[in-house]
């Protein structure tokens, strides 16, 4: 008890700073934490054949970064989407090592860019990719390599998550709603509509019939008012 008593002034002292240095640590952990992710803008899209398509790609980080390489990869049947136009038109890279740029071979737009001190923080787009959809299918966007390296003095690679995207190309004319073609419109194609419900893939693509990327109820009103036309 005496000896409690003898320290009980230095104890006073050191709570204040034991409990500063955990905030310290606890702070410190969750700036770790923040979220990096390289993703393309939009992630998912219906588009008609002869469209335009513009596709960002973009970095949100909740870290200060300075630099980032990446390659994004077109995969595709053949013939399927062109690639139109690179920009760099609204950036935040503003030193380029290598411009992003297309290898028709490869299928792949490769690229390394920079950022001045203090570096990058937030959500951005690195630069936009202008697409135009050929013929009916579906074409896939992915990173199959990318770093993104911490203004930290270090480089350290903090890149979390690589995001692509799914696109379906489909044919100019609206599909009809009787989806089992047995020349009415019924109950029938109801039941179709609803197994296919939800997002649109290159294989139910058939049932949107309204072309905006997904099976809904917007479809379902589109092949009711054909019922009771019938």
């Amino acid at each position: 008890m005496e000896t409690l008593k003898k320290h009980k002034h230095k104890l006073f002292w050191l709570l204040p700073i034991a409990i500063l240095l955990i905030w310290i640590s606890f702070n410190g952990d969750s700036a770790v934490k923040g979220e990096v992710i390289l993703f393309v803008d939009p992630p998912q899209a219906v588009f008609k054949v002869g469209d335009e398509i513009e596709v960002a790609v973009k970095l949100k980080s909740e870290k200060d970064v300075n630099a980032i390489k990446a390659g994004v990869k077109i995969i595709e049947d053949e013939n399927i989407i062109e690639v139109v136009d690179i920009s760099k038109s609204d950036s935040f890279i503003s030193l380029w090592i290598s411009e992003p740029a297309f290898s028709e071979e490869e299928k792949l737009i490769d690229f390394v860019g920079g950022v001045p001190n203090p570096g990058f923080n937030g959500e951005g787009k690195i630069f936009s990719v202008k697409l135009k959809a050929k013929k009916p299918g579906e074409v896939i966007i992915d990173f199959p390599s990318a770093a993104v390296l911490a203004n930290d003095g270090k480089g350290t690679d903090i890149l979390e998550k690589k995001i692509g995207a799914t696109y379906l190309i489909v044919d100019n004319g609206a599909p009809s709603p009787d989806l089992n073609n047995d020349g009415k419109v019924s109950m029938s194609d109801i039941s179709i509509l609803f197994s296919n419900w939800g997002k649109v893939t290159a294989k139910n693509a058939r049932y949107d019939l309204n072309r905006d990327g997904k099976v809904g109820l917007l479809d379902l009103s589109i092949l009711i008012s054909k019922m009771s036309a019938q």
